[in-house]
């Protein structure tokens, strides 16, 4: 269970974050993905969304040279309440 946003509530993701701008790259990852696991590779902005759904927000996204992103997100008062 994540912590409340009182309590400093954070969430780590690491995962491979697609360029909004790279259509072409975008798809070619996410049918790879599609096929292989049935999950799909998602933009910064879509993680926002299912973060902002699940009652978290984007606190600092930490790029790498590599594939790898890590996303921190923290928990928002909503997930508190739960």
């Amino acid at each position: 269970m994540v912590p409340s946003a009182k309590d400093g509530g954070r969430l780590y993701i690491a995962e491979i974050l697609l360029d909004e701008d790279s259509d072409r790259f975008k798809y070619m990852v996410s049918t790879h993905m599609m096929n292989m696991t049935g999950a799909l590779e998602r933009t910064e902005g879509e993680f926002v969304e299912i973060l902002r759904r699940s009652g978290f927000e984007i606190a600092n996204v930490h790029r790498n040279k590599g594939f790898i992103s890590l996303i921190e997100a923290v928990a928002t008062p909503w997930v508190s309440k739960l």
